[in-house]
Formats: structure tokens, C-alpha cells, sequence
């Protein structure tokens, strides 16, 4: 049987705050959609910084 894969988390630091955990389909953000949708597609990548210090990880 196939049974539904759980929907991967991000965890997402803003500089100078706590880091969140969260789904992508929670995520409104344009900026930070466009980021973890680099994240999916390159192989091997597991999170970035963004040029504003926002840091992006798979949790």
C-alpha cells in the first residue's frame, strides 16, 4: 500500500530571532517560496541564506 508521505518542514531563521518550523504550504511569502523551490530542485542542497540574512534549512 501506499501510504502519504508527511509534507516536508522548512525551518526558517530571520537574523536576530528564533528559528520556526514550518510546511511550505503555510508559507505566503513569495521571496521565501522561491527559495525553498531552489531548495527542492537542486539535488544534494539542504538550505541557503538569502542576501537579507533570512536562512532557510529541510528540517
Amino acid at each position: 500500500m501506499n501510504t502519504p508521505q508527511p509534507a516536508t518542514r522548512y525551518t526558517i531563521t530571520f537574523p536576530g530571532e528564533r528559528p520556526m518550523t514550518t510546511t511550505k504550504a503555510l508559507i505566503q511569502s513569495p521571496t521565501l517560496l522561491k527559495a525553498i523551490a531552489h531548495i527542492e530542485r537542486e539535488p544534494g542542497c539542504t538550505g541557503l541564506t538569502l542576501a537579507n540574512g533570512i536562512r532557510i534549512d529541510i528540517a
